[in-house]
């Protein structure tokens, strides 16, 4: 057999073989190369919900229909898609429907309560007060029992502004319908106007010792935009405050004892991602869903 290869006739050939074979196993582990990247590339996303206001529209407010419409601002999605891009996580839109609370549960693996109108008083046994906007009563009720099933589903939370107020109420919590009007304070925490304004720093937070919130920003205080006018009253059960404003002792965050997974409210606006802080509270958050 060696005989062969010795022959200086079939050294060509011997060539040619190596070749091809060389070529085969470029091909296939080509092959498995890609094969392994597409089906890291086919990793089904984790899902975060969004939960989009409401509004019956019945006066065609937005010049757009006369009927009921699902709303959300952008910076909902584009801050977690611009923050968290390094993260396999897809977001969707919940509508305002409380026929489809056990499939919006299932589907989501983590959820953001957004901000929107106030929270009708009557949810706390209040009296409404004449600064009070109007509130959409469906989203309301959906969300106080979208919230139970997420909470025994024990899946990560982030709410925000009116998301953390909802919060605090479905839990037996009340609020301080108006601040300028209820409290002695020289801030205004209602700084925004016409839409202008989130990307100022307004005031300082205070942060907690042991707290979600320190451990995400590595600060005891830091600054953040402001546009509410009510605040927490007093505290839902399980909730605990973990950031205050000092000047006034309005409650900015909540966090809920014992809670296994991510769960953090904050009473500023994050998702337009202004400083660093809201970054990695967006990030932190993504992160724990996956």
């Amino acid at each position: 057999m060696f005989n062969i290869f010795l022959n200086f006739e079939f050294f060509p050939y011997v060539g040619l073989v190596l070749t091809l074979i060389i070529l085969i196993l470029s091909i296939i582990i080509t092959f498995l190369l890609k094969n392994k990247i597409y089906s890291k590339n086919k990793t089904k996303p984790k899902i975060i919900g969004v939960i989009s206001d409401y509004s019956l529209n019945k006066k065609n407010e937005n010049n757009y229909s006369f009927h009921p419409i699902h709303i959300i601002r952008e910076q909902y999605i584009n801050s977690i898609y611009s923050v968290c891009s390094n993260y396999n996580v897809a977001l969707i839109i919940i509508p305002i429907d409380s026929n489809q609370i056990e499939k919006f549960a299932q589907i989501v693996d983590g959820v953001i309560f957004t901000g929107g109108m106030d929270v009708d008083s009557k949810y706390y046994n209040q009296p409404k007060h004449p600064a009070n906007d109007e509130d959409s009563i469906e989203r309301t009720e959906f969300e106080i029992n979208f919230l139970k099933k997420i909470l025994d589903l024990k899946k990560p939370i982030l709410s925000i502004c009116r998301g953390m107020q909802l919060i605090n109420i479905a839990l037996g919590g009340d609020l301080i319908q108006d601040i300028s009007s209820c409290i002695k304070t020289d801030i205004n925490h209602k700084s925004v106007k016409d839409g202008v304004g989130y990307l100022d720093n307004i005031h300082t937070v205070k942060t907690y010792e042991n707290s979600l919130i320190r451990k995400i920003t590595n600060k005891k205080e830091f600054w953040v935009n402001s546009n509410h006018h009510q605040a927490i009253g007093k505290l839902g059960k399980k909730l605990k405050v973990t950031a205050i404003s000092p000047s006034d002792n309005i409650i900015e965050v909540i966090e809920l004892k014992n809670y296994p997974s991510f769960f953090l409210g904050v009473q500023w606006h994050p998702e337009f991602a202004h400083t660093e802080e809201d970054k990695m509270i967006l990030k932190y958050f993504c992160k724990s869903i996956l």
